[in-house]
């Protein structure tokens, strides 16, 4: 709840305040300089924070003890969009907490270009953005790749192009605790190669999809990625997915814009953090937990430590457990500013 007010309180204090009047959906054309303030998106599965070089992952973990955390993997959707030879006459950048949608607008006086970011409610093992020319003409665009430093937490033993797919598959570098953890945590990442600089040409109305899965499971992070890149309905699914979790239960404010808009973000990035409660592409990993960042943040002492709130799926209502997310919230937020 208050990771929303300071952000609202950042743009205000940057001189680049939220000009949407929706409680749903928060706009700026100015992003906060402060990283640990940009909007994040999450399924419960996996996390990112927008313009960052790092994917968390529900119950991957690495570090002995009391050094274990959240293990990162270098964000592959992490791009950077700017139209080839033309300037800008509007950019924004938008948080829709409804459909669970991060959307960058850019507009040109003849060009006009979306690219959304989601972490699919549906396809869960999913990091998704798609670039689409909303635009009368062909667009030419430059897109810069920025996955961020190589993976203190994960050994790469594969890391392949084939296809214009990248393949990497590797193990968490340290056991948690050996004396119940007998082997490393594996893992998988399928994901669209780019490279660091690349050229698209997108006629009128054309979508380019960058797509990420990750999971313990080679064939699950491949079963998916294979489903998402020939589902042409992406969207549509993944904001059904989040209203069908709106219908579960909603907290709506008239007559203060300010303050629903707190409470919609604030339940946002709780929801974001758990799992599904309907059906999804594939059955759910076991759910590891809560953490005070939510699960677009970790790594080693940049979140608490190991599986805070942790719970079984049939233990604590998920109802107690969102509870304890508000004063997460509350936690991370009072760290942030030293209070």
């Amino acid at each position: 709840m208050y990771r929303l007010s300071v952000f609202v309180f950042v743009l205000v204090c940057a001189g680049a305040m939220d000009i949407s009047d929706d409680p749903w959906i928060f706009t700026t054309t100015t992003l906060p300089s402060d990283g640990r303030l940009v909007a994040s998106v999450g399924n419960g599965h996996l996390g990112t924070t927008l313009f960052s070089g790092d994917i968390f992952v529900n119950g991957l973990y690495n570090g002995v003890r009391g050094e274990s955390h959240r293990a990162r993997i270098e964000n592959w959707n992490n791009i950077k969009v700017s139209i080839r030879g033309e300037d800008l006459d509007s950019e924004t950048f938008s948080l829709n907490t409804r459909t669970g949608t991060f959307t960058q607008t850019l507009n040109t006086s003849e060009r006009s270009l979306e690219v959304v970011t989601m972490a699919h409610r549906f396809y869960t093992r999913s990091l998704i953005t798609l670039i689409e020319n909303h635009g009368d003409s062909s667009v030419d665009l430059d897109v810069v790749l920025e996955e961020g430093a190589p993976s203190e937490d994960i050994a790469w033993d594969v890391d392949i192009v084939d296809g214009g797919i990248r393949v990497l598959q590797g193990t968490t570098k340290q056991l948690e605790d050996p004396r119940y953890q007998q082997e490393l945590t594996p893992v998988t990442v399928y994901a669209t190669y780019l490279s660091n600089t690349s050229f698209l040409h997108l006629s009128p109305g054309e979508v380019f999809k960058v797509v990420t899965t990750v999971d313990f499971s080679s064939a699950t992070a491949q079963m998916e990625f294979l489903e998402v890149m020939g589902d042409p309905d992406l969207i549509q699914s993944h904001v059904e997915a989040w209203e069908a979790t709106w219908q579960e239960g909603e907290i709506s404010v008239e007559g203060n814009l300010q303050l629903s808009k707190v409470i919609h973000g604030a339940m946002y990035y709780i929801l974001s953090s758990l799992p599904p409660t309907r059906v999804t592409h594939l059955p759910s990993n076991p759910f590891a937990g809560l953490s005070p960042g939510g699960l677009a943040n970790g790594a080693l002492n940049m979140d608490y430590q190991v599986q805070a709130y942790s719970m079984a799926e049939d233990g604590i209502n998920r109802v107690c457990s969102r509870g304890n997310c508000i004063y997460r919230e509350y936690v991370c937020v009072q760290a942030y500013y030293g209070k």
